[in-house]
C-alpha cells in the first residue's frame, strides 16, 4: 500500500517539475546576435547567416557563416553523425562563444536550417 502512495507522489512531483521547467523556458529569450564582437566569452548566443564553408572530419564539423554584417563567423560543431548542410544554406545556430588562438568562435549546440 505504501509503495503505491510513493509512486503516486513521485509522478506528481515529476509532473510539477516539468510544468515549472516549461514555464521557465517559455520566459527565456535567446538574443540573436549579428556579429561575434557583440558577445562575451562563455555566453550562449544564437546567430543566423548563410553557410559559406563547411568541412567535416570524423567527430567534428567546421562551419563558416556569413552574417548580416560582412563578416565570417567560425562555428565548431561536435557531432555523432554527418551534417547535411550545404554551401548556401541559411541557418540559425545556437551555441556558446569561446576564444581559440586569439579569435572568437562559436561551439555549436543546435543547428536549424531556415532555407536553402
Amino acid at each position: 500500500m505504501k509503495e503505491k502512495k510513493i509512486i503516486k507522489l513521485c509522478i506528481i512531483i515529476s509532473l510539477l517539475g516539468l510544468v515549472v521547467l516549461y514555464l521557465y523556458t517559455d520566459n527565456y529569450d535567446l538574443k540573436t546576435i549579428k556579429y561575434l564582437d557583440e558577445s562575451d566569452i562563455n555566453k550562449v548566443v544564437n546567430i543566423q547567416g548563410k553557410v559559406s564553408e563547411i568541412s567535416q572530419q570524423e567527430k567534428i564539423a567546421f562551419i563558416e557563416i556569413e552574417n548580416e554584417k560582412v563578416e565570417i563567423t567560425k562555428v565548431v560543431l561536435f557531432k555523432d553523425e554527418d551534417i547535411w548542410l550545404k554551401k548556401g544554406d541559411y541557418v540559425s545556430i545556437t551555441g556558446s562563444v569561446e576564444e581559440y588562438q586569439g579569435e572568437k568562435e562559436i561551439i555549436g549546440n543546435k543547428v536549424v536550417v531556415k532555407g536553402r
